[in-house]
């Protein structure tokens, strides 16, 4: 009669495989912050480029409409 144990690895959690995801998820995040503190000029390309395009999409982008040309159409019938 042969037993064969169950084995586990130290320090896994049962419940990894349904978090492994989100768990690798977090670390990389937080392993992109620690790096992003580090370098300052990557960290104000991040924020500054996307601010100067809002800045300047939103000054080219004008939605008043001006010298647009207009047309009445008028349905009644006239007998």
């Amino acid at each position: 009669m042969s037993v064969i144990a169950e084995q586990s690895s130290p320090g896994r959690d049962v419940s990894e495989p349904r978090f492994g995801f989100w768990l690798r998820s977090y670390a990389m995040v937080v392993k992109e912050f620690i790096q992003l503190r580090r370098d300052r000029v990557s960290f104000a390309m991040i924020v500054m480029i996307p601010v100067m395009q809002l800045l300047l999409f939103g000054y080219a982008i004008n939605t008043t409409p001006r010298n647009m040309p207009a047309a009445v159409l008028l349905q009644e019938d006239s007998d």
